[in-house]
């Protein structure tokens, strides 16, 4: 993860921040500042989900869960807490400051990617009431458990302490 993961988000906010900008497009530009695919697809699946969680927060009092899902190389969903992905608490600031300071039409353009809101959005829409819901975390199709768990290692390798 690059050290100051703070500038890299807000790097990548001004990019999903744009209306209109075709899928590939974009992670073609968030892969310029960053040169990963994989912290690329972090970053744009996690900031929207943060904008999300922040804008869902100021509609009513609902519950956020510390896990979300991912799955494993053998296809299983695996339950990791959501502290294990720094993007996540990165946008969680730049969503708290941008939402009290704007611009707006940049964060409802993030905001409104997120799962959680869509659900949120859902509820509402079908007259439903949200205030004290549980919303749970994603669950990341195209980023594996296996970035967010610690390596295993052979026996050997932990009895000699390699």
């Amino acid at each position: 993860m690059p050290p100051n993961i703070d500038e890299l988000v807000t790097g990548c906010i001004s990019l999903l921040g744009q209306t209109g900008t075709p899928p590939d497009e974009e992670e073609r530009r968030v892969l310029q500042l960053v040169a990963d695919p994989m912290i690329a697809r972090r970053l744009i699946a996690w900031i929207p989900e943060a904008f999300g969680f922040v804008l869902a927060a100021h509609i009513a009092k609902v519950e956020f869960t510390n896990t979300f899902s991912a799955k494993n190389k053998q296809g299983t969903w695996v339950t990791i807490e959501i502290n294990r992905e720094p993007i996540f608490a990165a946008a969680l600031r730049a969503a708290t400051s941008m939402f009290h300071s704007g611009p707006r039409d940049v964060y409802q353009a993030i905001a409104y990617r997120s799962a959680a809101l869509a659900a949120v959005n859902k509820a509402l829409n079908a007259g439903d009431s949200i205030e004290g819901a549980h919303l749970s975390g994603p669950a990341l199709i195209d980023i594996p458990a296996e970035v967010y768990l610690p390596r295993s290692q052979s026996w050997w390798r932990r009895v000699l302490g390699y």
